[in-house]
């Protein structure tokens, strides 16, 4: 056993995660509708080209929205867990050994 106490710090923890989640949404899911609105620009034109470009937005987009839930999974994981260390750290940090007098 460690002679000191680990330190957590889940506001620390907190803050990251919530601050990840600003990034995802600020970052990432807000060049969603520009994709939508370049697509949205080649329904018009039904070129050979244009299909190729089309295509290729549409399964770039897919990739977004993948990255993006996988970036919410990751940090809804860290989420968890640090509840699981707040939660260990509650239940063992009172006394649970009792002394009796025999």
């Amino acid at each position: 056993m460690p002679k000191e106490n680990i330190k957590y710090k889940g506001a620390v923890v907190a803050t990251g995660i919530a601050a990840g989640y600003m990034l995802i949404q600020s970052g990432l899911e807000s060049k969603l509708p520009e994709y939508d609105n370049i697509l949205a620009g080649f329904s018009i034109s039904s070129s050979m080209h244009s299909e190729a470009l089309r295509s290729m937005i549409e399964k770039e987009k897919v990739r977004l929205n993948a990255t993006i839930d996988f970036y919410k999974q990751l940090l809804d994981m860290l989420q968890s867990a640090s509840r699981d260390l707040e939660k260990t750290e509650r239940d063992y940090s009172s006394s649970h050994v009792e002394s009796t007098a025999e």
